[in-house]
């Protein structure tokens, strides 16, 4: 089954200070594709009573899709047969859609035998991050998460949430997801925000699920156990911008150095 990935927002009343939440589900690996749901919800907190309420109404959503590998149709995948890009859907205006640019092919020896590439074409580009209520959202898909260039990419292009709807491996995600989250939202001092199948696809595959929001200081704030579940964590730009400030990554970076030692040695991969 494919995940897709959504974010629904409203605008809280003024003169209430906003506050984001993303909120993830996480589904069995048998439920069918657009089950797999991240959902942002303003939160509000009144400037005079301090209390957090959640919003009464909701407004027209934008939409942001993304998707992940499965047998049916997949939004987040440029598939060989139907290459052509989603219309409207749902209760509001897709504003973006982004196809997986890097493709699953491994053989792990006795452990995964995947080939993305027999039944999918890459994407053919990174997609700015997409304004939103909740900050700029940058759109990445499952496999992405292990190029640390493409986030930061993103962060440079101004994300300030980075998305990863995710159907990884038992094998990769018991050894790899946990720490690949918390780096990419360390390097770029962004939100990573992973929703992730769960459970048995079939006899020979199954997902490691582990949905998880991490805050740009590599802390875990919301992740799901086993099975299907839904987590909840608090979007705070504030704090974003005071991570950035405080230990400014971006200004230190020295681009004018990286890669010259491999041109210099005539070096391709390792």
């Amino acid at each position: 089954a494919a995940p897709a990935l959504r974010f629904l927002f409203q605008e809280p009343p003024k003169p209430q200070a906003a506050f984001f939440s993303a909120e993830c589900l996480h589904p069995a690996a048998t439920v069918a594709p657009g089950a797999v749901v991240c959902q942002g919800r303003s939160r509000h907190r009144s400037s005079s009573a301090g209390g957090t309420n959640r919003g009464s109404q909701r407004a027209a959503g934008q939409e942001v899709e993304g998707g992940g590998p499965g047998g049916q149709k997949a939004p987040g995948f440029l598939r060989k047969s139907d290459p052509s890009l989603p219309g409207e859907a749902g209760s509001g205006a897709i504003v973006a859609a982004y196809r997986k640019t890097h493709l699953f092919d491994v053989e792990l020896e006795g452990r995964v035998s995947l080939q993305e590439s027999a039944f999918t074409n890459p994407g053919p580009e990174i997609v700015p991050p997409v304004s939103t209520p909740a900050g700029k959202v940058g759109l990445a898909v499952c496999y992405d998460l292990r190029f640390p260039e493409m986030s930061l990419a993103l962060a440079q292009a101004g994300a300030e949430l980075l998305t990863y709807p995710s159907a990884f491996t038992v094998p990769t995600g018991c050894a790899h997801w946990e720490v690949l989250l918390r780096a990419r939202a360390i390097e770029t001092q962004s939100y990573v925000v992973a929703a992730a199948q769960t459970g048995k696809h079939h006899q020979r595959r199954s997902s490691y699920g582990h949905t998880m929001v991490v805050d740009p200081w590599g802390s875990i704030v919301a992740q799901c156990g086993e099975g299907p579940g839904l987590c909840y964590a608090e979007i705070d730009l504030a704090y974003l911008r005071r991570v950035r400030q405080e230990m400014p990554v971006w200004d230190h970076r020295r681009t004018d150095l990286y890669g010259q030692v491999a041109a210099a040695q005539g070096l391709g991969a390792p």
